[in-house]
């Protein structure tokens, strides 16, 4: 079969994340600190406020859950892979496979996210709902749509990935790009502060971006502040971002193999 090689991949990649599990087990750990800190930093807030900018307290801790859910997905390892691959040059070894890199490196994220996607979503998801007293949505639609947002999110994550990393090819650092990349990120899709709290002109920008994708379109689903039309066409909207960045990709990658320089042979 035509994809069977992308499933051996995919299943490859949950092994490793299985095998070698200190390194997500670390990260999940401060990832986890970082999350209450911010649960603590935001009730300190709402303690003099019952509702900002259209958020009540209840509300932002959905908000904040959901958050931390589509911010984990991937971890910082799958973060760093295909850049490492092309600065270290052992891309060259994807070459010479008879398989796309683009789709083998998707086939390697999903996988990963299998395992500590749904790991760290149910454990710390769990645990900051008793922790923090979160309150869950009644409707199934809801969940059933959000679930389907957030699968969209990992995916539109996944290019936003593939094309930054390509840059490795026209630079000869891998932190500043992620850094770049993450603060982008972190900005325009909500993760940092809900785009409601910006003003009404840069959220007009973020909701323009693919960015808003990843983090504010689950969010308004899962805090139920769209109606059902309108989730079907956010969720479009998400996975015709992840068509779009998809192709960017496939044209940056073609570019970029007219870069590749290969030293000692």
């Amino acid at each position: 079969m035509k994809y069977n090689k992308y499933i051996a991949i995919m299943r490859s990649s949950i092994q490793d994340s299985i095998a070698y599990r200190t390194a997500f087990f670390s990260n999940l750990f401060f990832s986890v600190v970082k999350m209450v800190c911010l649960f603590y930093i935001w009730k300190a807030i709402f303690a003099s406020n019952e509702v900002v900018n259209g958020f009540g307290w209840e509300n932002l801790k959905q908000y904040l859950l959901i958050s931390y859910i589509c911010n984990n997905l991937l971890s910082l390892k799958t973060d760093y892979e295909i850049s490492k691959k092309i600065m270290v040059g052992s891309v060259i070894m994807d070459l010479l496979r008879p398989i796309n890199f683009q789709k083998a490196n998707f086939a390697q994220t999903v996988g990963a996210s299998i395992f500590e996607g749904t790991f760290s979503t149910v454990f710390v998801g769990t645990l900051l709902k008793l922790t923090f007293d979160i309150s869950l949505p009644n409707h199934p639609q809801t969940w059933i749509m959000t679930a389907i947002s957030i699968l969209c999110s990992l995916w539109v994550r996944y290019t936003l990935i593939f094309l930054f990393s390509l840059l490795c090819f026209w630079t000869t650092s891998i932190n500043g790009i992620v850094a770049f990349r993450t603060a982008l990120i972190n900005l325009f899709s909500g993760a940092l502060i809900p785009l409601n709290f910006f003003p009404d002109w840069f959220k007009t920008v973020a909701l323009f971006s693919p960015f808003q994708s990843l983090l504010h379109t689950p969010a308004s689903i899962f805090l139920q502040k769209v109606d059902i039309y309108t989730a079907f066409t956010l969720i479009g909207v998400q996975i015709l971002w992840f068509g779009v960045m998809w192709l960017l990709g496939s044209l940056f990658w073609r570019k970029a193999m007219k870069k590749l320089t290969v030293y000692g042979g």
